[in-house]
């Protein structure tokens, strides 16, 4: 009998937990430093309203096949709903567009990506060619029609898109938007190799994998089953891991509650944290000097929301891209309650929270004339500093496995996909993958 400890009670955690107990692992036990199980899947009672929200806004992709397994087993799959035929409105103060998810066969995305900008026959050539290099990495249409540099794990989304011969407009309108929402970057930093991957997972996949999908609940009500937590895993929380020891058999995990004696242990903390404990814990030897001052030298991207409620409703759609705009999506949560979200929001962070608010508010008014901020009743700042390691084509991410024993997991890993919940979800199971294969 084995008995694994897992350091974190967010996705990535529960994930591995779910993996483990999937392959007979049954001694499982979950040490979360919080008090609350789901790390940025969370939500809250704001004080002066009583809602319940989110600690930040995720769109979830059709594509996310791990996280999706994770809500079967918590049986709440059927609280997310998916709008047929959406179409994502693209607005600035100029123009306002529609990019349209629709069945492949139809083309629907090429025809509302075509009605974008003013584009000629040759700006329409170069996206066709760009879109089925993307779409037909083999055969004959691939040959036809390839724009993708054979080399381009180096490139930058921006660097790409220069080569493929991509619209300004449509840069403007659809790429940087798309870049920003999936890897919480802009197109001049974030790594092409990425944007192809979301690209062919998602936008240009099958419809399943199209649909974009929001849940009718609280994200934290998701995951929230006490039985069925209870089945995964024994959950301490208010319990924060301080070292890692090797142990004559196994580990000692040293936390503020006591000591505990596994076998093996996966940590799905963050990099910030997981830096801290491998100093604490001088075991830097184990996990290697690169990989210590590998992590050590990350940098973060920042994601910035604001919550704010009104007296009046102001926009129809569900949610729409702000194009020319610091703030960069605006979510109609409900009647009266709207989401702005900034992503890469580094250069903001510091910033005063009122100069923040009337940022925010004289780019709502811009991009939608019948807003008026004097109707609105009351408004929430949520600051995540380290929403996301802040990745480039140079940035080195690390697979689950360190040594027998010691797994590490987190959308930070290298799951071959952006840092979302659906990367936490894949690098549990990549982790847990590992130890089974390593004990059993």
């Amino acid at each position: 009998m084995i008995k694994v400890a897992i350091v974190g009670a967010g996705i990535a955690g529960l994930s591995a937990a779910y993996h483990l107990r999937k392959h007979g692992v049954q001694d499982i036990q979950i040490l979360e430093a919080s008090s609350t199980i789901g790390g940025r899947i969370q939500s809250f009672r704001e004080i002066f309203t009583q809602d319940i929200i989110d600690n930040g806004k995720h769109l979830i992709s059709g594509a996310y096949t791990n996280f999706f397994e994770l809500l079967d087993f918590f049986e709440t799959k059927e609280k997310l709903f998916s709008p047929r035929n959406l179409k994502i409105p693209l607005i600035s103060k100029e123009n306002h567009y529609h990019f349209e998810l629709g069945n492949p066969k139809k083309l629907k995305q090429l025809q509302s990506m075509f009605q974008i900008g003013n584009q000629n026959f040759i700006d329409k050539y170069n996206l066709i060619k760009f879109l089925f290099s993307i779409k037909f990495p083999k055969g004959i249409l691939h040959n036809l029609f390839n724009s993708i540099p054979n080399k381009f794990e180096n490139f930058t989304v921006e660097q790409l898109l220069i080569l493929s011969r991509q619209n300004k407009e449509l840069v403007e309108y659809f790429w940087e938007p798309l870049t920003l929402a999936t890897l919480n970057a802009p197109t001049n930093k974030a790594p092409a190799s990425m944007l192809l991957t979301v690209l062919k997972k998602a936008f240009f996949a099958d419809p399943n994998s199209q649909k974009l999908c929001f849940s009718k609940v609280p994200l934290s009500e998701l995951i929230k089953s006490e039985e069925k937590l209870s089945f995964l895993a024994e959950i301490k929380t208010d319990t924060k891991v301080e070292k890692i020891k090797p142990a004559e058999h196994g580990f000692n995990i040293l936390t503020t509650r006591g000591i505990t004696l596994c076998d093996a242990v996966i940590i799905t903390c963050s990099p910030i944290f997981l830096k801290t404990l491998i100093d604490n814990s001088k075991t830097i030897e184990l996990f290697g000097n690169e990989f210590y001052s590998t992590i050590s030298s990350y940098k973060y991207s920042t994601i910035m929301s604001i919550y704010f409620w009104t007296e009046q409703e102001f926009m129809e759609e569900q949610f729409a891209a702000m194009i020319g705009t610091k703030f960069h999506w605006i979510f109609r949560e409900t009647t009266n309650r709207y989401t702005l979200l900034m992503s890469a929001a580094n250069d903001f962070a510091e910033l005063p929270k009122q100069f923040l608010y009337n940022l925010a508010f004289a780019e709502v008014e811009m991009i939608f004339p019948k807003f008026d901020r004097t109707k609105v009743t009351h408004k929430l700042l949520i600051k995540d500093k380290y929403a996301t390691v802040e990745f480039t084509p140079e940035t080195k991410r690390f697979s689950q496995r360190i040594l027998r024993g010691i797994y590490i997991a987190g959308d930070w890993t290298d799951t071959g996909l952006p840092a979302t919940i659906e990367s936490a979800a894949g690098s549990g199971k990549l982790a847990a993958m590992e130890l089974i294969k390593d004990y059993f």
